[in-house]
């Protein structure tokens, strides 16, 4: 295991602004969470930050080999696809991400569960992706970060974000950008998602997931 310290005073933090909040945990089962290697942010000279939904640390959970680790912070670098925590003596670790089977990161009233992708399925992406339904049909979005240099009056370099829906049945991803795209997928019952959607005011977009989840869930009352 490669761990060279990298300590959070560097950034004006104190491990006491996260213990006594939230609870990091100290028991013989952290040699097992912290089992990473050291972080180190190679990116400040980039416009933004290579985080999903926070550059702050979040509450959250991780699933290592089944085992459910509660009361811990994260942050999702979508970039790299490396889920960062901080241990018990205020270090920021990268964890090992063969170890790590999905984690959930919580922001403001909302629970956004992480998944790791089985690798011997077939899909358009590896890493984490959140379930945003799961069923027969599942919802599944992946969000990723790239940086773009641009020019103005000078160069400069910053982070963009953007995101995929799928709908996967069985061991298939069909891609969702639209609302064409859903109908098609659901050709079968067309029709009847079709009212759902406009009876209910909905509206489908690759921008805003959660709108398409209530589609998904009625969807999987239909089929069989």
């Amino acid at each position: 295991m490669f761990l060279s310290f990298f300590s959070l005073k560097g950034y004006g933090i104190s491990i006491r602004d996260f213990t006594g909040f939230y609870g990091i945990p100290d028991s013989v089962d952290n040699q097992i969470l912290y089992n990473g290697r050291a972080w180190r942010n190679m990116f400040y000279n980039v416009k933004g930050d290579q985080f999903l939904f926070s550059d702050d640390f979040l509450k959250g959970t991780v699933t290592i080999d089944k085992r459910i680790f509660k009361g811990i912070v994260l942050k999702y670098d979508i970039l790299n696809d490396e889920i960062l925590t901080i241990n018990s003596l205020g270090f920021i670790i990268q964890l090992n991400k063969e170890m790590v089977d999905g984690f959930t990161i919580v922001t403001g009233d909302e629970t956004f569960r992480f998944q790791k992708l089985d690798t011997s399925v077939s899909a358009p992406f590896t890493g984490y992706a959140n379930i945003l339904f799961d069923g027969k049909v599942s919802l599944i979005a992946k969000y990723r970060k790239e940086i773009l240099k641009l020019s103005g009056d000078s160069v400069y370099m910053e982070f963009k974000q953007s995101q995929k829906l799928y709908l996967k049945k069985g061991n298939d991803y069909f891609p969702i950008g639209n609302k064409k795209d859903l109908l098609d997928f659901v050709a079968d019952k067309r029709q009847l998602v079709r009212n759902y959607i406009r009876n209910n005011r909905l509206r489908i977009s690759r921008k805003d997931p959660h709108g398409l989840v209530p589609v998904v869930e009625y969807y999987n009352t239909l089929i069989v």
